[in-house]
């Protein structure tokens, strides 16, 4: 399985207005085990719907893989 297109097809469906996705972890290190979650860090000042909202973690199941999403604007970011 391709992780990155698989994170890349996450960030589509979830986080569309992402400007930077950075894959990071156990991912992008190239040492998956079969418990591994793909860590994903999300940039963009327009990625939350909420006035005001300026960063998130959350996790998520999507196309048979775990997502552990921590996700900035760029006050979000420097805070």
């Amino acid at each position: 399985m391709d992780h990155f297109a698989v994170a890349e097809r996450f960030v589509a469906a979830h986080y569309p207005r992402a400007d930077v996705a950075i894959v990071a972890g156990s991912t992008a290190r190239g040492d998956r085990t079969s418990t591994s979650d793909i860590d994903l860090l999300l940039l963009g000042d327009d990625l939350f719907d909420v006035d005001g909202q300026t960063s998130e973690a959350s996790t998520h199941d999507f196309d048979g893989e775990i997502f552990e999403v921590f996700a900035y604007t760029s006050r979000g970011f420097d805070e």
